[in-house]
């Protein structure tokens, strides 16, 4: 796997990763602060990761960035083969979403951490918000597959100089049919670009995030590539 993905929403607190990739997350990891124009509650789009990015680079020195679609699904399995790592079923307490059986269903996300990790130690990949990913949206994986783990882009009719027009979200999240919590689950789902138009807008925000993911070199404990 290219990279490892830290488990930090943009509106959570406390970095983790998977105890075995990366507990240098957390040594690191973001500085205490919060960089301007970074929206607010958990409305989190494309203009909030690039901003977000960009100042995490900047006070941390490492290259963090999105993780590509594959990459976020490998940390969602976790392992497992299953359609969510907790088993084939939804059932009820697992995840944040619509009748998943949690006091947050519909009204709110969820602090991090409210639910157990993953296997790899990894909270609410599944639910709660869904998560932005480096990927221009295809509708299938026909015309654009990918044995390496790099992010789909110029095969997207989307992408269009330079830039993704219609980005790739993973996971589900709290307001979401129970059937998109599962780890296969894609959404095209559009953002607006800025952060006022994002908030004037009623349809927009509260339910959309994304996680980081920083490239470590394995065979020295250096700096990552």
């Amino acid at each position: 796997m290219p990279g490892s993905p830290c488990n930090t929403r943009a509106d959570a607190g406390t970095p983790e990763r998977r105890p075995d990739a990366a507990s240098n997350c957390r040594r690191r990891g973001p500085r205490p602060g919060r960089p301007a124009g970074l929206g607010s509650g958990g409305r989190r789009g494309g203009a909030d990761a690039g901003i977000y990015l960009a100042w995490l680079r900047e006070v941390t020195g490492r290259p963090y960035r999105l993780p590509s679609s594959a990459e976020w699904e490998y940390a969602a399995r976790a392992g497992t083969t299953t359609a969510r790592w907790w088993g084939d079923e939804v059932g009820s307490g697992h995840a944040v979403c619509e009748e998943c059986g949690l006091e947050w269903e519909v009204g709110s996300t969820a602090p991090t951490g409210s639910l157990p990790p993953n296997p790899w130690g990894l909270h609410d990949m599944l639910g709660n918000v869904q998560e932005l990913v480096a990927d221009c949206w295809i509708s299938t994986y026909e015309d654009a597959s990918r044995t390496d783990g790099s992010p789909v882009r110029e095969a997207s009719r989307h992408w269009s100089e330079g830039r993704c027009l219609r980005p790739t979200w993973r996971g589900g999240a709290f307001s979401y049919f129970r059937w998109t919590v599962r780890a296969a689950w894609r959404s095209g789902g559009s953002i607006l670009a800025t952060a006022d138009a994002r908030h004037a807008h009623p349809q927009v925000g509260g339910g959309t995030g994304f996680r980081v993911a920083l490239t470590l070199d394995r065979g020295s404990p250096g700096p990552a590539r």
